[in-house]
């Protein structure tokens, strides 16, 4: 890639950073996600987008910024803390016999 392909590539993603609203490509250059995939997401109700004239599909940023830190999964370390503590906040009743 030659340096001017490479500075109007940076201009690109620079311009895309600042839409609000993005089409499909647009989606999937900033998340990173197959068309198809897209695609499925939509046809599944599973991803926010508005379709106003009833063929184009538009997204969100904001949205869809949303949509994927949605679900976020906590490390290791913070799951076993959190049994320790729960372990530890409960009063021990021992073994009867």
């Amino acid at each position: 890639m030659s340096k001017t392909e490479q500075v109007l590539a940076e201009i690109e993603s620079l311009l895309l950073a600042q839409k609000r609203t993005l089409n499909v490509k647009e989606l999937c250059r900033f998340t990173g996600l197959s068309e198809s995939f897209i695609y499925k997401l939509t046809a599944a109700k599973r991803i926010p987008f508005s379709r106003p004239n009833g063929k184009i599909i538009f997204f969100d940023r904001e949205k869809i910024q949303n949509f994927l830190l949605s679900n976020p999964i906590d490390p290791t370390e913070d799951v076993e803390q959190e049994a320790i503590n729960y372990v530890a906040a409960k009063p021990w009743k021992g073994f009867r016999s």
